[in-house]
């Protein structure tokens, strides 16, 4: 999601909950036709149509998302209050079965014995549901991780339960397994110790004693701060956050969710390719505040790079989860 759509979500989002749905609807109107495969705005946009009672195009549009993520079963049990208002039951109990697939919608039982009821007596009630058409979503590593993760849930693999499942269920959330830690190596410092132990051993030729012991001194200063930097920062994934532990003197600690991730990079700089390490950038909403971090100096490259390939995957299901339940 882009920083475009994010702020119409977010402004659409405010209208609703002070309860100006009509407006609501056309911010999500103005950001969909901008963005049509932004799924998260579009359920959004259907859940505000359905309340305002525009049925017809609440089925459009939640029938696009259906359609590209199966899974969704918040939008399935939307597209069937839809349909059923339209009157067609047959379609609504095929769409509220399909919702059954994840946590149940309160009243999506006593929908879905309506529907039978209706369908039955009309003769139309199909047995077995039909399969959603399939659609192509943008390749971009967003959408990919997302899309994995929906074939994971219709196959019946969930890898964990999201944050936003919690919530709904409980009010807390739990952070998950810890998955990895790690913390600065050291070699990432040791650039400048290096520089100043090989200007010690230069100088030490010019027979100065008190400049060469001023260079050692340097040298060896540079060294225990490079080893207590590394040794006291502190790196460790969970499958819901990063904590975070930083600083020798200015000591700071925070823990990052991947709900409020919105971009992670690689980061590689002449210092990392002469230790042969490299850093992730996180880029996080802190309030409404955009923050980055670095956390610096991980592994090697290819390590690093391992870890930011899988940390998108958690990363999207975690803000796509979150923002599904607020509307």
């Amino acid at each position: 999601m882009s920083a475009q759509d994010d702020e119409g979500f977010d402004r659409a989002l405010a209208l609703y909950r002070a309860g100006r749905t009509a407006e609501a609807r056309d911010v999500l109107l103005e950001v969909v036709a901008e963005f049509p495969g932004d799924r998260v705005c579009r359920y959004s946009l259907g859940v505000c149509l359905n309340e305002l009672g525009q049925w017809r195009e609440a089925e459009r549009h939640l029938g696009a998302v259906v359609a590209a993520e199966p899974a969704h079963h918040l939008a399935a049990y939307e597209l069937g209050v839809a349909l059923q208002e339209q009157g067609r039951p047959a379609e609504a109990a095929v769409a509220f079965r399909q919702s059954l697939t994840g946590d149940v919608v309160k009243d999506v039982h006593t929908r879905l014995a309506a529907c039978r009821t209706a369908g039955a007596a009309a003769g139309t009630l199909p047995s077995v549901a039909a399969a959603p058409p399939q659609v192509v979503v943008p390749d971009d590593a967003e959408h990919a991780a997302a899309l994995e993760y929906t074939r994971a849930v219709a196959a019946g693999v969930t890898p964990y339960r999201t944050m936003a499942d919690d919530l709904d269920e409980r009010a807390v959330y739990d952070i998950g397994q810890e998955v990895w830690s790690t913390r600065t190596q050291t070699r990432h410092l040791a650039l400048t110790p290096l520089v100043a132990t090989a200007l010690a051993l230069s100088v030490s030729a010019l027979r100065v004693p008190l400049l060469v012991v001023a260079l050692g001194l340097y040298a060896v200063a540079a060294w225990v701060a490079a080893v207590v930097s590394a040794r006291v920062t502190s790196y460790v994934f969970h499958q819901r956050r990063v904590d975070v532990a930083q600083g020798v003197r200015d000591r700071s600690k925070q823990m990052i969710l991947y709900a409020s991730i919105t971009q992670v990079r690689y980061v590689r700089t002449l210092s990392s390719y002469l230790t042969n390490t490299a850093s992730l950038e996180l880029t996080y909403m802190l309030g409404t505040e955009k923050e980055s971090i670095v956390l610096a100096g991980l592994g090697r490259p290819g390590q690093v790079d391992k870890l930011y390939q899988e940390l998108q995957g958690p990363v999207v299901r975690e803000r796509r989860a979150m923002k599904k339940i607020l509307f």
